[in-house]
């Protein structure tokens, strides 16, 4: 079952929001109707803080980037508004 968040998380969670789009992104290539999981994320984009990486998939899923899977997130989807997030720039 897909979860949105209601707590407003820091901004300064953005950059790590956005790597985690892109690493969703990179490793879908193209098929972004498909669920990843956290670890291959994590793993993929090099990330081992936990705190960081779930305040980064809050701040994603309340930017409306990510849908997550879970609680505590243990997977997500990449959005339409995610795709385009991974191409703007800050």
């Amino acid at each position: 079952m897909a979860t949105r968040l209601s707590k407003a998380p820091s901004r300064s969670y953005e950059p790590l929001a956005r790597r985690l789009c892109k690493g969703v992104n990179d490793l879908m290539a193209g098929k972004h109707s498909q669920w990843v999981s956290v670890s291959k994320i994590s793993q993929h984009i090099h990330v081992k803080d936990e705190e960081m990486r779930n305040g980064a998939i809050t701040f994603a899923a309340q930017s409306g980037w990510l849908m997550i899977g879970g609680q505590p997130a243990h997977s997500v989807l990449l959005t339409q508004s995610g795709q385009a997030a991974v191409l703007r720039k800050k």
